[in-house]
This record gives structure tokens, sequence and C-alpha cells, in this order.
């Protein structure tokens, strides 16, 4: 099974939209350092995606900033095509 991670991203005009992206198998994310609770409910992160081709929000999950800095590999390691909530 892969993980899911669902954020709630704020739009400029102040609107938010839900995201779903999938990430990696549990096995790989733990080798890659992440814990249960790596990302809580409420933490702002940045995100390296592959978007859905179908142009729905969410895609395929590449890496996880988190407001402290840290980052967390998450997917497959093929370069992102798209950053959310920060700059590539």
């Amino acid at each position: 099974p892969h993980v899911w991670l669902q954020l709630t991203v704020k739009g400029a005009d102040g609107s938010t939209q839900e995201y779903s992206f999938e990430g990696g198998a549990i096995g790989v994310l733990k080798r890659a350092g992440w814990m249960r609770d790596t990302v809580k409910p409420g933490d702002e992160v940045s995100i390296n995606t592959h978007p859905f081709r179908n142009g729905k929000p969410g895609g395929s999950l590449e890496l996880v900033t988190l407001s402290d800095g840290r980052r967390f590999a998450a997917g497959n390691g093929v370069p992102s095509a798209l950053v959310i909530g920060g700059e590539k």
C-alpha cells in the first residue's frame, strides 16, 4: 500500500482547495526517514509533485519540505514537474 497526503491549499484569493497526493510504499518511506508523525494535521509544508494528467487536484508525491527546512523523499525519484507551496 502507498501513503496518501491530503493537503488543503489556499489560493491567492483566500479560497481553499483539497489536493490528494500519492507517496511511496510505507517501507520505502520508512527507509527515507519518515515516521508516523512526520507530517501532522495543520503542518505547513511545501511539496514537489507530478500532477495528475487529468487535471484533478493532486498527483504523485516526490518530496516534502517541512516548515523547519527538513526534506523527506516521498516518491520514485523522478524529477518533479510542479512545486506547490515553495520554489524549486
